[in-house]
């Protein structure tokens, strides 16, 4: 059982999740490009690169990225041999991130839902 505090800030991570989905779906209403918006790029992180050279991780592994956007790094990783799912709850970037994972040759496993949900997406 759920104690009042946890209940709490469940309802609010609920709240603000909800209010990011409005502001993409508004996006998406206005027929914005999503390629234009500046917290999307088609780089790598260092970070990343760097825990695959380091072999922190490896061919192999199974990944889960949430908050995948448009699978830039879902994809790199798949490409690196990585057992890969993205997740993002963005109709419109699981859909770009299909199309890139195909225009790239990555096998990639995207599923547009809630992190929240994970659960029963089997995951």
């Amino acid at each position: 059982m759920e104690k009042p505090q946890e209940n709490f800030e469940n309802s609010l991570l609920q709240s603000n999740l909800d209010s990011v989905k409005k502001f993409f779906d508004k996006k998406q209403e206005n027929k914005m490009d999503l390629t234009n918006t500046p917290w999307i790029t088609l780089a790598v992180g260092t970070e990343l690169q760097r825990l695959l050279k380091d072999r922190t991780i490896s061919p192999g592994m199974k990944v889960l990225e949430v908050g995948c956007n448009i699978g830039v790094e879902s994809c790199f990783l798949a490409k690196h041999g990585m057992n890969v799912t993205g997740v993002d709850f963005i109709p419109k970037t699981i859909e770009v991130a299909r199309k890139y994972a195909k225009l790239v040759g990555a096998d990639v496993n995207f599923i547009c839902c809630d992190f929240l949900k994970l659960e029963e997406k089997g995951l």
